[in-house]
């Protein structure tokens, strides 16, 4: 009877195990374009609900910010204004994807106007992100 109860027990914390378990699925979503014709493009890895890698990248003139990287020209206007972050897009958004890795999509939260609100996001990207979190969380769904 002890061996049948130690069974049981092993039997049901197995099944009741994390998502670790599940199969990785992926997803993708891009955004409507915005006033400049730029559209953001999500691609996402979940395994279960855990969010295994994500790579977010904006459309900019021809090219995307990533593939720009210092060329965007973000930091290059920082320096006379001392509360922005002095980081490039693509450094910043870096900082967001592993974020959203190490936390989940669900523990960024958002400002009235789009800004980062949590603290420990916010130290490491300031952009608005409004539109790229609502990428994100459609590239999610479509993991599923």
């Amino acid at each position: 009877m002890k061996k049948l109860s130690v069974l049981a027990v092993a039997f049901l914390l197995a099944a009741c195990g994390s998502s670790n378990n599940a199969p990785e699925t992926k997803g993708t979503a891009t955004s409507d374009k915005d006033d400049k014709g730029n559209t953001i493009t999500v691609e996402i890895t979940k395994q279960g609900d855990d969010v295994k890698s994500v790579s977010i990248d904006e459309t900019y003139e021809g090219s995307t910010k990533k593939q720009l990287g210092e060329k965007y020209g973000m930091k290059a206007g920082t320096a006379s204004d001392p509360s922005k972050l002095g980081q490039e897009w693509d450094e910043q958004i870096k900082n967001l994807e592993d974020y959203i890795v190490k936390n989940g999509i669900d523990k960024v939260e958002l400002d009235e106007k789009g800004y980062p609100k949590n603290e420990d996001v916010r130290t490491g990207c300031t952009i608005n992100i409004k539109r790229i979190m609502d990428t994100v969380k459609a590239a999610s769904d479509s993991a599923k």
